[in-house]
């Protein structure tokens, strides 16, 4: 008898994505003596999956102070802006993420009370 071979996959089909995020600037240079003491971001949301309702943002890898200007995102808004405060932030190059949620109750630790 002959050898027999089998190789194993899996597919998972996810749902549609009811939006998705991005930012303007990507990426942003300042020099540590410099008069700026804040730098913004756009956080834009391109609703093209059909959800109309807010969005809860979430910023991951960023150890400082940042404010938003709105978090939860209203329903229908297509932008927010996120801004650090860099008066006390060390030299070097710091990454972030920008999580969005539909749903509150994916909010890791349950959403945050203002």
């Amino acid at each position: 008898m002959g050898l027999v071979t089998r190789t194993s996959g899996t597919l998972e089909v996810l749902p549609a994505a009811p939006f998705s995020l991005s930012l303007i600037p990507t990426a942003r240079s300042i020099r540590q003596n410099d008069a700026v003491q804040s730098v913004s971001y756009r956080v834009c949301f391109d609703r093209s999956g059909g959800y109309a309702g807010p969005v809860y943002l979430e910023l991951v890898g960023f150890v400082g102070r940042e404010t938003w200007g709105a978090n939860p995102i209203p329903a229908g808004s297509p932008e927010t802006t996120l801004i650090f405060d860099t008066a006390e932030m060390p030299v070097g190059l710091v990454g972030f993420d920008v999580v969005g949620y539909e749903d509150p109750a994916d909010y890791p630790g349950g959403w945050p009370i203002a």
